[in-house]
C-alpha cells in the first residue's frame, strides 16, 4: 500500500493525538501500529493490501456490502476482528452484530475482541480502558473463551448471534444494528441440507432488508459449493457493483501461492526453509 510505511513511522514516532488522527484515516496503519504482532508476523500479500483498501472505502461509506471469499488461514477473520476494534475505539458504529451459523464461533470472536480491549497496551494508552468486567465474570469467560455480548465504556454494543436466530427486535438504546459481521455461515454441514441453506439465505435477506440507513455488512466465507449461499452472494456482488465489493482468493492460482510469505507449494520447499530456521 502506497505510503504505508511512512505513515506507520509517523504513528510510531508522533504524539498520541497525531497517531490517533493518522490511524483513523488508514485502517492498515491502525492495524500495523496497534496489532503489529499479527500484521508483521509474515510479509503482507497483495490480496491483504486489497482488503485494507476495501475496508477504508467501507469506512467511508462507499460500500454497503463487503464479501470476502477466501481460503482458510487467509487472516480474513483476524483482520475483521481488528476492524471491529477500530470501529469501537473511534465509535464508527454503535451496535455491532457478529452472526455465524454456530453461535459458539460468534462468541469466540467476541471473546478475542474483548480480550484485546482489556490487554492491548497500545489501545489502552491511546483510547483508555474501554471494557470492564468483574472478577467472577472474567473467570467464567476465560474458562469458556466466549462472550455473548458486551457494552464498551464509550457506549458501543457488540453481540453474538447465530444465523438461525431472527433479525427482528435487535436494538441497543436507540440504535439498530449498524454493522453486521456474517462469518462461517456456510459449512460442510450446511451444504448437505437444502432447507438449512434456504434458511441461511432467508436470514441474510432479512439482514439486508432490515438494515439501518447507515448500516453495513461484511460477509466472510469459503467457496465450498457452486450452488450454496456463498456462491449466491458472489453472483449478487458481481451484478450490483454500486453497493458491493468482493474478493475471491483461493489458496493458489495456476500454481502460484497467494500468500508466499506464509505458505509453500511443496514439501521440498518446506524442508528447505525449515532447515535454515
Amino acid at each position: 500500500m502506497k505510503g504505508f510505511q511512512a505513515l506507520l513511522e509517523l504513528a510510531m514516532k508522533g504524539t498520541r493525538d497525531a497517531r490517533v488522527y493518522i490511524c483513523e484515516r488508514s485502517f492498515a496503519v491502525f492495524a500495523g501500529y496497534y496489532f503489529a504482532e499479527y500484521i508483521s508476523a509474515y510479509k503482507i500479500p497483495a490480496f491483504q493490501w486489497n482488503m485494507y483498501d476495501m475496508l477504508d472505502r467501507f469506512t467511508q461509506g462507499k460500500i454497503r456490502f463487503l464479501l470476502w471469499v477466501m481460503f482458510r488461514e487467509s487472516a480474513k477473520t483476524t483482520i475483521t476482528k481488528i476492524y471491529v476494534v477500530y470501529c469501537i475505539v473511534y465509535r464508527k458504529k454503535r451496535f455491532i452484530n457478529w452472526d455465524s451459523y454456530d453461535k459458539g464461533n460468534s462468541e469466540a470472536a467476541l471473546f478475542d475482541i474483548a480480550t484485546w480491549l482489556q490487554t492491548n497496551k497500545k489501545i489502552i494508552a491511546d483510547f483508555g480502558q474501554l471494557y470492564f468486567e468483574d472478577a467472577k465474570m472474567r473467570q467464567q469467560q476465560a474458562l469458556k473463551k466466549s462472550i455473548s455480548e458486551f457494552v464498551t465504556a464509550n457506549r458501543v454494543k457488540v453481540k453474538a448471534y447465530s444465523t438461525q436466530e431472527s433479525t427482528r427486535g435487535r436494538i441497543f438504546d436507540k440504535w439498530r444494528p449498524d454493522l453486521y459481521i456474517v462469518d462461517d455461515f456456510e459449512t460442510e454441514s450446511t451444504i448437505k441440507s437444502l432447507p438449512v441453506t434456504a434458511k441461511i439465505m432467508a436470514h441474510i435477506d432479512a439482514l439486508k432488508a432490515g438494515i439501518s440507513t447507515d448500516g453495513q455488512i461484511v460477509f466472510l466465507g469459503n467457496l465450498i459449493t457452486e450452488t450454496g449461499s456463498v456462491a449466491s452472494l458472489m453472483t449478487e456482488a458481481k451484478e450490483n457493483p454500486k453497493a458491493w465489493e468482493s474478493a475471491f482468493v483461493p489458496v493458489e492460482v495456476d500454481g502460484e501461492i497467494m500468500w508466499p510469505g506464509k505458505y509453500v507449494a511443496t514439501n521440498e520447499e518446506a524442508e528447505r526453509i525449515n532447515s535454515v530456521i
